[in-house]
């Protein structure tokens, strides 16, 4: 089943995962290859640059717990942006590259609650090589076009009314 499906800006490629890793389909061609060259943890959530030519998406691992990765288009090996493990969903570039926003989930049920007391929206910086919590909720969080703004969902329950 292939799930999460991103298609590059140009229209060049999808990006998605299946059975636990990522792949990237050339739409010319139709030629289908594994992005990455590990098997120690499994891929989710890829999502392009504006440019085209990296993806960040997350890992996990139930011995070393997740993380958020960034690789180029070309594939290889993902270079890890998140400064510590964690449970991680839902990864977007800033439209320069140079910062990813993504959520935190607590972990819990059947993922390990280790480093899970601080869930909520982070922004990884890229160049400074750091990561900052900047919201306490929300979900599918992204930049504005002039990267001054993020957006985000919110859920209020409904009314019993």
């Amino acid at each position: 089943m292939i799930r999460w499906a991103s298609n590059s800006p140009t229209g060049k490629y999808i990006v998605y995962q299946a059975l636990g890793k990522l792949y990237r389909k050339d739409m010319a061609t139709g030629k289908v290859r594994r992005l990455t060259k590990q098997n120690s943890h499994d891929e989710f959530y890829p999502s392009f640059s504006r440019d085209g030519k990296s993806i960040v998406y997350t890992s996990w691992s139930d011995d070393e717990l997740g993380s958020v990765k960034v690789i180029s288009i070309t594939g290889g090996i993902g270079k890890t942006v998140s400064t510590e493990p964690g449970v991680y969903v839902e990864p977007k570039f800033s439209p320069g590259g140079n910062r990813v926003v993504f959520r935190r989930l607590a972990g819990g049920y059947l993922l390990s609650p280790e480093w899970s007391m601080e869930p909520g929206l982070y922004i990884a910086d890229l160049t400074e090589k750091t990561m900052e919590k900047i919201m306490g909720s929300g979900f599918n969080a992204h930049f504005s076009a002039s990267e001054d703004r993020i957006y985000f969902t919110s859920y209020v329950p409904a009314s019993k009314y």
